[in-house]
């Protein structure tokens, strides 16, 4: 795996963090993600607008961009919807977990990426890590209590969050080919904001307003941190393979339970650490088997 998609990918996952944070702490999250794409849609205009009429946007790589704006109109509904549904701590492992798991078994026969030994182990270890971590650690009852989340609602929601995730990364990896990435994923962010948008005005009113209220500062930060975190994983899907590189984005929920005990005070059990210390040898196995 080339060093500089690994360094990416974690650089990436460093803004996610911060910006999943946010949404953490902020009011109203079915109205939050709609303005975080349209606050990054006027955030990186001067960008988008610059690469559109620098580098330009080839005709081969509509399709790809058509698709994932389709796929991520979803995404944001479906995210909102399990955000306002249901416990964080249980909605985002399995909206994260599942994607990753995912990714592999449709990007390596539609992709045809290959997988080693030691590169499966560590997407493996990636997603043990990630999914217990958010549960509490590697405890019987930290897992029971993800099994019994399964139950809730928003559950539904997250699991199809994370379909979606699985079928994003593999078009995106596609889409990068063809299309500078920065440009397709500011396209990304203003298509999703623009076709979204009657779906959470109409539907999602007070939340909307609501969000905007209470979390004006928040949302435009977001705005700023999302894409330039999936710029990045964008960049590095350019040049490494999605079944690899997707999994080591979930890096972002470790560091997020770190910033949550750094800055939030939230609690950082012996058992949550070793979680975090699965994930983090995931990653490795996965930079020296790919």
């Amino acid at each position: 795996m080339p060093t500089e998609a690994v360094a990416l990918i974690l650089a990436g996952a460093l803004c996610h963090a911060l910006w999943n944070m946010l949404v953490r702490r902020g009011a109203h999250p079915e109205g939050f993600v709609w303005w975080l794409a349209a606050a990054a849609a006027v955030v990186y205009a001067p960008l988008g607008l610059y690469l559109l009429i620098v580098v330009g946007l080839p005709a081969a790589g509509l399709p790809f961009v058509g698709a994932t704006v389709a796929i991520h109109v979803v995404y944001f509904i479906l995210l909102g919807r399990a955000y306002q549904l249901g416990d964080l701590s249980i909605v985002y492992p399995i909206a994260r977990g599942t994607g990753p798991l995912l990714v592999p078994f449709i990007a390596v026969p539609l992709l045809g990426e290959r997988l080693s030994p030691l590169g499966v182990v560590g997407i493996a270890l990636i997603l043990v890590g990630v999914v217990t971590l958010q549960v509490g650690g590697l405890r019987a009852g930290a897992l029971g209590r993800l099994v019994d989340g399964m139950r809730h609602p928003a559950a539904r929601y997250a699991f199809a969050v994370g379909v979606t995730i699985a079928f994003y990364s593999v078009v995106d990896k596609a889409g990068v080919g063809r299309v500078d990435p920065l440009l397709y994923g500011y396209l990304i962010f203003v298509g999703a904001a623009l076709a979204a948008g009657p779906y959470f005005w109409l539907r999602c009113r007070p939340a909307v307003l609501g969000s905007w209220r209470e979390n004006r500062g928040s949302l435009l930060l977001a705005g700023l941190l999302s894409p330039l975190s999936y710029f990045m994983a964008l960049t590095a899907f350019r040049l490494g393979q999605v079944s690899y590189l997707a999994p080591m984005r979930e890096v972002s929920i470790v560091l997020a339970a770190l910033l949550g005990a750094l800055v939030l005070g939230e609690e950082l059990s012996a058992s949550r650490l070793g979680s975090a210390a699965l994930t983090a040898a995931g990653v490795a196995l996965i930079g020296l088997g790919a």
